[in-house]
């Protein structure tokens, strides 16, 4: 970034980007996706003041100290695991299984009455055959009697 040679503002930046060749900063800016040269170097002022790796650190350092706590605490530990899995994505999944269930016990049904209503048609024919055999058993014993 050539325009970037007063020693006042090279202070403000991180080290790294300024370089005796190279772009324009407002063509560097432009480049970025920047509206200006200045909304570039604002930017890169915020970079020096609160380096990623400073953020990175007070991130893990909260993660951490929460899974302490954790760790510390069984009611809280207890009730993370709870949450974690009794929630609405949990939820939605159990909702998802009932209906699944719900449908297959409707269709074990309809077979279990289809089955039954086939067995029934059966021991109806049965019957029915039986009856038969033994209304024509009657007529031959009434016939041989009558002779």
């Amino acid at each position: 970034m050539r325009a970037l040679r007063e020693e006042a503002l090279l202070d403000d930046l991180p080290d790294g980007v300024v370089a005796n060749s190279g772009l324009d900063i407002d063509a560097a800016a432009e480049f970025l996706g920047y509206p200006s040269g200045e909304a570039l170097i604002n930017d890169l002022k915020k970079v020096k003041l609160n380096p990623p790796q400073k953020e990175i650190d007070n991130r893990v350092k909260a993660a951490t100290d929460s899974l302490v706590q954790l760790i510390n605490d069984p009611e809280a530990l207890r009730l993370e695991v709870e949450n974690a899995l009794h929630n609405d994505e949990r939820a939605q999944w159990l909702a998802l299984e009932m209906e699944i269930l719900s449908k297959e016990a409707e269709r074990t049904e309809d077979l279990i009455d289809n089955e039954e209503r086939k067995e029934e048609t059966a021991r109806d024919r049965k019957e029915e055959s039986d009856q038969r055999a033994q209304a024509q058993g009657n007529r031959i014993k009434m016939s041989l009697f009558a002779l």
